[in-house]
Order: structure tokens, then C-alpha cells, then sequence
């Protein structure tokens, strides 16, 4: 059983990072990808039938054999949820590389003590993934080590594994639609292992800067396994000085309403009315006829503003997208707002900033809604 949970486990979060880089000084700059305060959240479909939303997170770090691995924290629905799964990972642009990880589920009912995990491992040897390979050429990799259920202290909870893999990139450079809307620059893998003398096959499509977007397996049975990203939030530092806030979520009748606030990085008001925030807001329909036209423009209900105040702006057509310059050049039309404002004449000292989308039933597709604001955080005593 321990081989299995870890297979699968390690399957996954093998695939659940991603590596970008993103700009705080260019308030027109791409979007970027992952950082170490980037949350990220799936959909699942589990074997049994039943989903569950996911939510990814990193940041903590943790030293194994000498060498120090950042720990991917997945969880079911919310951040702060009692259960779920830390994976040691350290994601580059072209490749990965897998130092074990651990388990915390079912508030480790069987018996173990809830200060243990109730699977833990790592590999005799860390597994490099590699992320860039020649196109439909087989990669092999092999997961040998020990896996501990419940305290790793005890030599007798130890199990050995040893989990062979065979994985590709089948395509490059490819689209992929999810719950987000339609990604460019994908790589698609497929891959397969053997659990329990079952041939377990999987694909995933990953993209450099925002990681694994979708993915599914054929295992458990009777329904496998399937994953499709939803959103991102990134609230930046908790430090004073200048911060970066982004977010990217799909607007439509089930999800109505997107909302970036300097207010939620702390739950205070700490934004410097003094200092100019540059707040842009790209959409962009998540539609393959409407995407391409410009005559349509999108109508939501779209609000700039500070805690009491708001801000003029205007919803301009583009052929050029500044967040997803991936995708200039394919015909799709992005409608943008740009504020570059302070607050000087607030009567909250400091103050908050903010970008609202509201659904409001005229549209007639869904909207890839994404927003950036950056600006200065003050020392809130």
C-alpha cells in the first residue's frame, strides 16, 4: 500500500511545480509565473467519482543528504487544511529534481501518533526530471528508497520501494485548454509505471513558467485520476517596501467575481496613498470565435479604486497582451486598463487598492480575467 500512496503521490507533485520569473518594477511587464508566495488551485476528479478543489503552495524549505529542497505543500481546498501532502522539489527551467517527501491524511487514524506523518520517504538517490527532453524519446527514471509509515525514526516502520518510470515529450510547444482558459508554449508528457503488477499510464501538459496545468491517470480503478488547473493568486511580500499582487481567474455566471486587493496580502490597510499603484487589468474572452474579435468588446462591471475612492479607466482593444506575450501573434484581441494613480486625496492614511470584475450576465462567452497591482506597503504598528 505505502509503494502505491507514494507512487502516486510522487507522480503528481513531480509535475506540480513550475519556475518563472516576474518583474516588480515594470507595471506592464508579462505576468510571470510561479514564485515562492504563488498559490495555485485545481480541480480534481478522483477514481472514485467524487471532486475535490487543490490548493498548491511553497515557500518552507527543508535539508536532505546535505543539500537543501524547497517543500511544495498540496492541500484539499484550502491552504491551512489538516491534511495533504509536502513534496521536497527543486524546479529549474529545464528540469526537476525529486528528494522525497510525506504524507499527513485521515488524521493519521491508524494509529500513528498526529506528529508523524503517515507516509514519509526519500530516495536513496535524488531523481532528476527532465523537463526539456528530445521529442518521442524515451526517458527512464528509477524511485529506490525507503518509505516510513508512521515515525521515520523507527527502523521497523521502514517499507522498501522501489518504483521504475518511463515518461516523453510528445508534444512541444503546444495549447492546451483548462478551467484557467487555453495556455501556448505546452509541453505535453506521457508516461507510465507498474503498481501492484498494473501498468499505470498518464499524461500531463506542463508549461515552464506556471507548471503542471492538467494532467490525469488511469489508475486508481475504476476512474483514475484527473487534475486542471482553476487560478492563481501571488500576494507578494509581507515586508514593507514596494510589493507585486497578481491574480488570474476565469469571470463567467459559476465564478462571477475576481477581485486583486492590497488588503488581503495582510488583512490591513497598508498601502502608501503617496506613492503611485500601477493597477493593469487584462481580459481576454476564453472563447475561440470571440477571443478573435474586436469589435466585441467584453461588459462587465469593472471597478479601480481605493477603500472609499475610485478611478477613472478605459477598456481598450489590443493586439498585443503585455501578461501573455506567449500568445501575441495568434489573432486574439486583449482588452486592457491601465491605472497609474495614488490616493493623495484619501481620507484613509494608508489606504488600500483594488481591482474588481463582476459578471453580469451580457457577455457571451467567459472571461480569462488578470490583474496586477504594484505599489509601496507600509509598517502597519
Amino acid at each position: 500500500m505505502c509503494r502505491s500512496v507514494l507512487a502516486a503521490s510522487a507522480a503528481l507533485m513531480l509535475t506540480a511545480a513550475g519556475c518563472g520569473e516576474e518583474s516588480a518594477v515594470d507595471g506592464k511587464a508579462a505576468i510571470g509565473g510561479l514564485t515562492p508566495t504563488t498559490v495555485t488551485t485545481f480541480a480534481t476528479q478522483m477514481y472514485n467519482g467524487t471532486s475535490k478543489g487543490m490548493a498548491v503552495t511553497q515557500g518552507d524549505t527543508i535539508e536532505v543528504n546535505g543539500e537543501t529542497y524547497t517543500v511544495f505543500k498540496i492541500k484539499n481546498d484550502a491552504v491551512d487544511a489538516p491534511e495533504g501532502v509536502n513534496v521536497y522539489l527543486n524546479v529549474f527551467k529545464d528540469h526537476m529534481v525529486f528528494a522525497g517527501g510525506e504524507i499527513f491524511w485521515g488524521g493519521n487514524n491508524s494509529g500513528v501518533p498526529n506528529n508523524f506523518p503517515f507516509l514519509s520517504g526519500t530516495p536513496d538517490e535524488p531523481v532528476t526530471i527532465d523537463l526539456d527532453p528530445p521529442l518521442n524519446v524515451d526517458q527512464t527514471v528509477h524511485v529506490v528508497g525507503t518509505a516510513f509509515i508512521g515515525d521515520p525514526s523507527d527502523p521497523a516502520n521502514g517499507n522498501y520501494v522501489d518504483i521504475p518510470a518511463t515518461y516523453r515529450a510528445v508534444e512541444k510547444n503546444t495549447t492546451v485548454d483548462t478551467q484557467l482558459g487555453t495556455f501556448s508554449g505546452v509541453t505535453k508528457f506521457t508516461a507510465e509505471t507498474t503498481i501492484f503488477d498494473t501498468v499505470v499510464n498518464g499524461v500531463a501538459w506542463y508549461h515552464p513558467d506556471f507548471g503542471l496545468l492538467k494532467g490525469q491517470v488511469d489508475w486508481p480503478a475504476p476512474n483514475g485520476s484527473q487534475i486542471d488547473l482553476t487560478g492563481f493568486n501571488d500576494n507578494g511580500s509581507h515586508e514593507p517596501g514596494m510589493n507585486t499582487i497578481r491574480k488570474m481567474q476565469i469571470v463567467d455566471s459559476s465564478n462571477p467575481n475576481f477581485e486583486i486587493s492590497t488588503y488581503d496580502v495582510d488583512g490591513e490597510f497598508d498601502a502608501d496613498r503617496w506613492t503611485h499603484a500601477r493597477m493593469l487589468l487584462e481580459i481576454r474572452f476564453d472563447d475561440d470565435y470571440y477571443s478573435m474579435q474586436s469589435s466585441t468588446a467584453p461588459q462587465p462591471t469593472i471597478h479601480f479604486g481605493t477603500t472609499w475612492g475610485s478611478y477613472d479607466h478605459m477598456l481598450v482593444p489590443s493586439p498585443i497582451s503585455f501578461f501573455h506575450p506567449e500568445e501575441n501573434g495568434k489573432g486574439y484581441t486583449f482588452w486592457i486598463a491601465y491605472v497609474d494613480q495614488a490616493a493623495k486625496n484619501a481620507g484613509t492614511d494608508p489606504d488600500t487598492y483594488h481591482i474588481r470584475v463582476t459578471w453580469n450576465g451580457l457577455d457571451p462567452a467567459p472571461l480569462r480575467v488578470t490583474g496586477r497591482i504594484i505599489y509601496r506597503k507600509m509598517a502597519v504598528e
